[in-house]
Parts: C-alpha cells; structure tokens; sequence
C-alpha cells in the first residue's frame, strides 16, 4: 500500500513537471563547442602564470599555497562547526541524494550529472596519482594549522575530488 502511493506520488511529480526534463534537454542539446573557449582560455592562463612563476613542482606548487592554506584555516577554525560542515559538504556521501532530487524532477539532467560524475572520478584519480601532490598534514608542520577530523598525510591532494 506504501509502496503503491510513493510510485503514485512520482508519477504526479513527473506529471507537475514535464517541462522541466525538456529544459534540460533542449540546453544540452543546444550546447556548442564554441562556449568551451572562456574556460579552455582561463585554464591556459592559469597554467602559464604557474609556469612563469616555476610553479610545476611540488614543492612550489604547495609554498604559493602556503599562506592562503594557513589564513583561512586559522580564519574557519574560529568556527569549528562551520569548518567541520564545509569540509564534508564535498563529500560524495553528502551530494549524491541532494542531486537525487533531479531524478524525479528531470531525468535528463541526472544522465549527465552521472556521467559527469564517473568521468570525473576517473580523471581525478589518474591526475592524483601524476601530481602527488602532498596533503596539508604532510606537507606543514601539523602545529601550525587546526585539523578538523583525522591527519591525512598522503599524497592525493590535487587535484581536489569535489
């Protein structure tokens, strides 16, 4: 009986909100390649700034990270809940039955969230493991920073996950 009005009520949404699964599909089918050159631009920038500044290394790469790392750790850890929530806010855990809500509301969207999603993950995982960049934990003197939650000392830092 529970099972029948939750199916009910889902066909009603999908009923209420038709229009929104044929948005969607409309902007992704009218996307053209064109609009990529803003963010190809801006990536090729930031990789010549860092490459003018003999950022490639590791070591380079985590010192101009150094001092925003340290003020805004020691800014957010004046408010611990918020720290601790704004950290977890990109875990998968936390997003995924949030982006739930668009498989009722358009389907369409959530087949490129989810495709999104498993590009990324791979991607992100190959480039963590070319970089190696180290995590905070391992790479500053752990004294000198607040740690919300446990130390992760690695070597999967960059690029970030979420």
């Amino acid at each position: 009986m529970k099972v029948l009005r939750i199916n009910k009520s889902l066909n009603s949404l999908l009923l209420y909100y038709p229009e929104l699964n044929l948005c969607v599909s409309k902007n992704i089918n009218g996307l053209r390649l064109n609009s990529l050159f803003i963010p190809l631009f801006l990536l090729l920038s930031i990789a010549f700034s860092l490459y003018k500044i003999d950022a490639f290394s590791v070591e380079a790469y985590a010192q101009i990270q150094k001092k925003p790392f340290l003020y805004l750790n020691s800014y957010l850890s004046q408010n611990p809940n918020l720290q601790f929530n704004l950290t977890q806010l990109g875990d998968v855990i936390i997003v995924l039955p949030f982006l739930t809500l668009f498989l009722v509301y358009a389907p369409k969207l959530w087949e490129s969230m989810l495709t999104a999603l498993i590009v990324s993950s791979v991607f992100s995982n190959i480039l963590k493991k070319l970089f190696a960049v180290p995590r905070p934990a391992a790479m500053f003197d752990q004294d000198s920073f607040i740690i919300t939650g446990r130390a992760i000392i690695a070597h999967n830092s960059f690029p970030s996950g979420h």
